[in-house]
């Protein structure tokens, strides 16, 4: 009996890959320690400062007196060792005989240079009363100035009371306001 010997022969052809199997589970993620921060790049110019509004939100009545008050919103906040420029509308009702009279409250050192702008010349550098309005009923003034801060900041405060104590109210009216900026 002959002995076959299946390893002598010539190999086939391969035949064709069969179809590829299903992906494995995904590894976990491992990342690197993070490379060090770069060099801060030059600072910008400086922006400009922005004009502060403040509105007065409702009416505010003073009668029989003739002592400056500080209004509960006209107020300005400033830093120390600058220089503002301010316009400020105030919308007032008043009788003839109470009339009305403007001041400011401010920090120690401060100068204010100011006055109605329909006057050419600057009335009034302190606290001192500044513009009396005549006339009755609905009126209006708007003025302007200069604040000038020492070392001291704070707050400065527009004051007002009738110019001759009268029973009748004296008002400065909501919408009243205060448009300021840094110009230093």
């Amino acid at each position: 009996m002959p002995i076959y010997n299946p390893g002598l022969g010539p190999s086939g052809p391969s035949g064709p890959s069969g179809p590829n199997g299903p992906s494995g589970p995904s590894g976990p993620a491992i990342s690197g320690p993070s490379g060090p921060d770069g060099a801060s790049g030059p600072s910008g110019p400086e922006g400009s400062s922005p004009v502060v509004i403040v509105r007065k939100t409702s009416d505010e009545t003073v009668n029989n007196s003739d002592t400056l008050q500080a209004d509960d919103e006209l107020i300005m906040a400033v830093a120390s060792n600058q220089v503002y420029k301010f316009s400020m509308f105030v919308l007032i009702n008043t009788g003839t005989t109470p009339n009305i009279k403007f001041g400011w409250t401010y920090p120690s050192g401060t100068t204010i240079r100011w006055g109605n702008s329909s006057y050419l010349t600057m009335d009034r550098i302190e606290t001192s009363i500044h513009m009396i309005i005549g006339g009755t009923g609905n009126r209006f003034s708007e003025f302007m100035g200069v604040i000038i801060v020492s070392a001291t900041a704070g707050n400065v405060t527009l004051t007002w009371a009738q110019n001759t104590a009268d029973v009748s109210d004296t008002k400065v009216l909501a919408n009243s306001n205060i448009l300021y900026t840094k110009i230093t």
